[in-house]
């Protein structure tokens, strides 16, 4: 473990140093009131983090429908499930990622062999169109797991880095006792944490004053579609991918035109045709409707640059009221659009629309990006932002063939 920091303390010394422009900025930002005094940072604890939460669960018999106006009336993004009324412990969650699986299997798109022809499928199809009701639980069995590992409650920091450095979203913290959830963390929450406390955590705070480019943060394999594409092809691809944004670019010059994020469901399930529509169409909708949802013209959306401080870079991503993942990062070279990235979202920017001044999507600075460089940095090597994602994938796989096992069990009996 200390080698690892060492080795990630050694590379960074040798990385020039920033101008005093941006550090000046960069300190600025920082905030200055924090919650607790100077201390070791990975001596904070799970704990810590979740003290005072109150878990709202929900139960697996819940229909789709309610679940989905929970998420979008209270602006969740996920809904933590447990097995029972008396169970103390998260099984998983229910979240936009749930809602597109069931939009798309009722439509019947991104289904596979074994799913159609299994009696869960059938029975989903037939609750849906018949009686109007699907629970949560169906739906869960038939998509990309939402994975959720869990800690203890003592666990340190270093292990909540690197479970989200790996690219989980969500962690249950668990008394040590006798594994009864306690509360459940998300990597907004681990950021928001480090950037409120930086100034009590000499250890880190000089982090936030070095650029992207230093701190080589910036991620250039991206997932895109082209803007005539349609929007169901959009949803299909983030299923299938396991992934919660992909950018819509110009499918002549390749520059960025906004994204599509799983979260931009919601706007479907009142209006299906927009599933017809193009994605360059939709994302005119949803900027409507994000401008009408915060009482402004036009929903706020930030882009950054290589040269962009790590702490103006979190600025941006703890500020927005979105459920923002990640920024966009702009240049003048394009990105790789070819391969897949790990979960992201891209949110272009007002003042900089792309293509203008030669400036093109250059990668994204995700939220896991940034705590798999604070998990390195804590001596946590061996962290891949893609593990999850994987994981997720892997699981819709296994599950698909499990539920056609059944299928096949019963028909013989």
């Amino acid at each position: 473990m200390s080698s690892c920091k060492q080795s990630s303390a050694s590379h960074h010394s040798r990385q020039s140093s920033i101008s005093s422009q941006s550090v000046s900025i960069a300190e600025q930002l920082l905030p200055q009131s924090t919650s607790i005094f100077h201390r070791d940072w990975l001596s904070v604890t799970a704990a810590e983090l979740v003290s005072g939460q109150n878990i709202r669960y929900v139960d697996g018999e819940m229909p789709v429908e309610r679940a989905c106006e929970m998420l979008v009336d209270q602006n969740f993004y996920s809904l933590p499930i447990r097995s029972s009324p008396s169970d103390h412990r998260v099984i998983r969650t229910f979240d936009y990622s749930d809602v597109i699986t069931f939009l798309l299997r009722i439509l019947g798109h991104g289904h596979s062999a074994h799913e159609e022809g299994s009696i869960d499928f059938k029975k989903l199809v037939r609750d849906a169109k018949e009686v109007g009701k699907v629970p949560i639980r169906l739906v869960g069995d038939l998509g990309p797991k939402n994975l959720i590992p869990s800690l203890e409650a003592s666990s340190s920091l270093a292990k909540i880095l690197e479970s989200f450095g790996n690219g989980f979203h969500h962690i249950a913290v668990t008394r040590d006792s006798d594994g009864h959830t306690i509360g459940l963390l998300n990597q907004k929450t681990v950021l928001r944490f480090l950037w409120n406390n930086a100034r009590s955590f000499p250890a880190i705070e000089h982090f936030f004053q070095k650029t992207l480019r230093e701190l080589n943060i910036v991620r250039k394999n991206i997932i895109a579609i082209a803007a005539d594409r349609k929007v169901i092809e959009a949803f299909e691809l983030l299923n299938t991918q396991g992934i919660s944004s992909l950018a819509v670019v110009d499918g002549v010059e390749g520059n960025l035109l906004g994204n599509i994020s799983i979260v931009d469901v919601k706007y479907v399930t009142r209006a299906r045709s927009l599933l017809q529509t193009t994605c360059g169409h939709f994302l005119g909708v949803v900027k409507y409707e994000q401008g009408v949802e915060s009482g402004q013209d036009s929903f706020p959306v930030y882009s950054v640059y290589p040269s962009s401080t790590l702490a103006h870079t979190v600025a941006k991503l703890i500020a927005t009221r979105a459920h923002l993942s990640s920024t966009p990062v702009l240049g003048q070279s394009s990105a790789n659009i070819a391969s897949l990235p790990q979960t992201s979202q891209f949110i272009l920017s007002p003042s900089h629309p792309a293509g203008s001044c030669g400036e093109k999507l250059l990668g994204v600075a995700s939220i896991t990006d940034i705590l798999s460089f604070f998990a390195r940095v804590a001596g946590v090597c061996d962290v891949d932002p893609n593990e999850a994602r994987r994981k997720r994938r892997a699981s819709s796989t296994s599950t698909a063939t499990t539920v056609s096992e059944r299928a096949e069990i019963v028909n013989r009996g």
